[in-house]
């Protein structure tokens, strides 16, 4: 940054949280340790001196596998879009890999639910967060029925310790998936309903299926 003799520090726009940065003054101005990962922003700025409120935010590369989430997982769908009530999965993967024609070309809400166990050890060992892994859509993470975050974008990792508890801990994750792939499957010659409807066809019966829904590996994650 053409930049000189001020701080620098970095602004969440999706927390409001700031943190601090490592930076170092170059002959052209201030040179900024920075690492983005895909879909991320944040806004630089410069200050004479740092704001009160500034954290030592962990970047993902600091948050360290501790627990797998293994169980096999519930998933509930939104009514009256195609899918069953409910399914079973014993690994995560896209909707669109379903034999249930109603599940593949779901869209709507789904909600996975899943359990895990915390010992007090691990509760004193430091912060806690879980990482969904892959997601196609929004999530919106609960933890012991308690809204954590939603997340829309890599890395889809939320710091859940302040909902966490010692022992068993319910998890749920809301994600919304995009019309696309019930569009497709609307589009169908032998489609007997359709749920959806355009006022162009924009989806064609041979496209290909984007992949939907929580796919995980979800992990438990400690810093």
């Amino acid at each position: 940054f053409r930049v000189k003799g001020m701080i620098p520090c970095l602004w969440h726009p999706e927390t409001g949280k700031i943190s601090k940065l490592s930076y170092r003054e170059v002959e052209q101005g201030t040179q900024v340790d920075l690492t983005m990962l895909p879909m991320e922003a944040f806004f630089v700025v410069f200050r004479s001196s740092l704001p009160e409120g500034v954290t030592e935010e962990p970047s993902y590369a600091d948050w360290t596998p501790v627990q797998m989430v293994e169980k096999p997982w519930t998933i509930r769908f939104q009514a009256d879009r195609g899918a069953p009530a409910d399914t079973t999965m014993a690994v995560l993967m896209s909707l669109t890999k379903s034999e249930d024609e109603g599940i593949r070309y779901f869209s709507g809400m789904a909600s996975y639910h899943n359990q895990f166990t915390l010992t007090a050890k691990q509760l004193k060992a430091g912060r806690l967060a879980i990482d969904l892994g892959s997601v196609a859509g929004v999530a919106d993470v609960l933890v012991n029925g308690k809204h954590v975050t939603t997340l829309w974008h890599a890395p889809f990792l939320a710091d859940i310790t302040d909902a966490v508890k010692i022992g068993d801990n319910t998890l749920e994750v809301k994600v919304s998936v995009l019309w696309r792939n019930r569009l497709i499957g609307d589009s169908k010659p032998d489609c007997k309903k359709r749920y959806g409807y355009t006022s162009y066809p924009f989806f064609k019966p041979n496209m290909s299926l984007h992949p939907s829904g929580l796919m995980g590996p979800v992990v438990l994650k400690q810093v």
